[in-house]
């Protein structure tokens, strides 16, 4: 899951929650690892022309930008970093006492804290050595997660490979690699409706402009579609043509406002109101790709001209597939049995069913970390939505459980495997449509792609999907 999980530290449990609603102004307070603090930022600005964003930066590069934003307390663990306002000094131990001093530095001020128990918290350093890690690499890490912990960081970025495998005998705090934390970040942002590009320039957006850019960018294929789509339309052919192949980017840009509520009440403490809550944005997110996958079957049976009702089309429909065939068959052979088209389609189609049905319930799942609300998996279909699932990563990877006969979904960690499977599923079957078929369809479409605009271009797609945490 690139999106991390966010648990709000124990040192602020009585403080507002950041992801809460209404709307908290608390600053979320980022602890960076040394050596990741300093480096280039993203320096973003626009192309000759003003009409495309430059660059494609990494993670890490991006996230140092961020780091800037007001909404943001960003500590680093050096003091060699110029562009963070407040930074930690470690202090020599206290010969005499169980304690390790230090001290967070800022431009007006500076606070006395320290690591307790301190010989314990040493004890981990071999714990890291045994892993490969020399002396020194160990001893940083450890240090890190305990200044986190006792400064109440809500997160803590690394490299470590060791800290982030969450296996590690260290402090509990939220370690985030740089690009999950990028990805928390965007999601923080995103909840306090600020979307926004920030680097050399800051760049403010909306809502809908993120979305349908990142839709767009998860559909690279529906350029030269749609556009066939809307010129078979403007040319006397099918009046709905282009409206369908249009609704498939929008039922794609509305998941991904789904997957960001999704996440951010999995966050928050478990209510009952909060798990109807998450169970009405699961269905609606099933109930939106299903009609992605929808729309291009009907493009599909118009561009093969078979003209299908409506009604029957669709792509588990063997008698219409059969058909389709018959004028495309790699279209066709996409959706065969076992393939990961139509495992993910059986996923999406037999879930979203359940609106129809008994309806997916939730459950209160008790842990160490607390409670948390899943999704309870009982349908009739169940054994075959479980084979499907194997087939595209096995159920684990997805955040199924099956545990004392009750199977449960973690439903972020599943819209976090389920849009990306999806998405590619919609593209090869837009890719393979012949829409070169089409009444209007000129050769100039052939090799159509993304323009390279602001919103369309490489640079901004490319910092879009890092910041929804997409691959």
């Amino acid at each position: 899951m690139t999106i991390p999980r966010y648990r709000v530290p124990q040192a602020k449990a009585r403080d507002p929650h950041p992801f809460g609603h209404p709307l908290a102004n608390r600053p979320l307070t980022v602890l960076v690892d040394a050596h990741l603090a300093s480096g280039p930022t993203d320096g973003l600005r626009l192309l000759p022309g003003g009409d495309a964003m430059e660059g494609t930066p990494d993670a890490v590069t991006m996230l140092r930008s961020y780091l800037r934003h007001k909404a943001l307390d960003a500590i680093a663990m050096s003091v060699e970093s110029d562009s963070f306002k407040k930074k930690v000094v470690l202090d020599a131990p206290y010969p005499d006492e169980d304690m390790r001093p230090f001290r967070v530095l800022s431009k007006d001020a500076e606070s006395l804290r320290g690591i307790w128990p301190y010989r314990q918290r040493l004890k981990y350093v071999s714990e890291g050595r045994a892993l490969g890690l020399s002396e020194e690499q160990a001893h940083d890490a450890v240090m890190l997660s305990s200044v986190g912990s006792e400064i109440g960081a809500d997160l803590v970025v690394t490299d470590c490979d060791w800290l982030l495998s969450g296996k590690a005998s260290v402090p509990a705090v939220n370690i985030a690699s740089p690009k999950q934390a990028l990805a928390l970040i965007g999601l923080l942002l995103r909840c306090r409706d600020d979307f926004v590009f920030m680097g050399g320039l800051t760049i403010k957006s909306s809502a809908w402009g993120f979305q349908w850019a990142t839709a767009r960018a998860l559909l690279p294929s529906a350029w030269r579609w749609m556009s066939a789509a809307y010129a078979h339309t403007f040319s006397g052919g099918s009046t709905v043509a282009g409206a369908l192949a249009g609704s498939c980017i929008t039922r794609i840009a509305r998941t991904l406002k789904l997957r960001d509520e999704i996440h951010r009440l999995t966050y928050l403490p478990h209510t009952g109101t909060r798990q109807d809550d998450l169970l009405a944005n699961f269905d609606w997110l099933l109930v939106s790709l299903v009609a992605a996958f929808d729309v291009t079957a009907r493009v599909a049976d118009i561009s093969c001209g078979l003209g299908t009702r409506k009604q029957n089309v669709a792509w588990q429909r063997a008698d219409w597939i059969k058909s389709v065939q018959s004028v495309a068959p790699s279209l066709a052979a996409l959706v065969d049995r076992d393939t990961p088209a139509s495992d993910v389609l059986t996923v999406c189609r037999l879930l979203r069913n359940t609106i129809h049905n008994e309806g997916l319930q939730g459950a209160a799942y008790s842990q160490t970390s607390g409670t948390e609300t899943r999704v309870l998996l009982e349908i009739d279909e169940i054994n075959e939505v479980l084979e499907a699932l194997e087939n595209i990563g096995g159920s684990s990877a997805w955040g199924v459980h099956t545990e004392r006969g009750m199977t449960t979904i973690e439903a972020d960690v599943f819209v976090d495997q389920l849009i990306p499977a999806a998405t590619q599923a919609l593209d090869d079957l837009i890719r393979e449509t012949p829409v070169q078929r089409l009444s209007g369809y000129k050769p100039e479409l052939d090799n159509q792609t993304a323009p390279d605009d602001f919103h369309f271009g490489r640079g901004a797609q490319h910092r879009l999907k890092l910041l929804y945490g997409l691959p």
